[in-house]
């Protein structure tokens, strides 16, 4: 979680759509340094912290934990200038608090 506040601190979004053409903010970019930290927690992260099942696969294949890490990052990354306090900080609203 502090890997995604930090990139939220640092201003590393960048404006994108869902699946489903909602507006969507995701971390990003990434610079080297990020993403050799992005790669080491996908690394450290056990089976059991990842176990999601891919749909479709056979045999059962789980999901990559760095797909994984990068959706927490995103859905952070969206989430943090939805809040309340986002106009506070920044002294306006910085996105809508719910997707567009």
């Amino acid at each position: 979680a502090r890997f995604a506040l930090d990139l939220v601190a640092r201003g590393r979004l960048l404006p994108g759509l869902t699946e489903t053409d909602e507006d969507a903010w995701r971390a990003g970019p990434l610079d080297a340094d990020d993403l050799l930290r992005l790669r080491a927690l996908a690394a450290a992260l056990p089976p059991e912290g990842h176990p999601v099942a891919l749909e479709g696969r056979s045999p059962l294949m789980v999901a990559d934990p760095e797909a994984l890490l990068r959706s927490f990052l995103d859905a952070v990354a969206d989430t943090l200038p939805r809040t309340p306090a986002a106009a506070d900080a920044l002294g306006a609203p910085f996105a809508a608090t719910a997707p567009q």
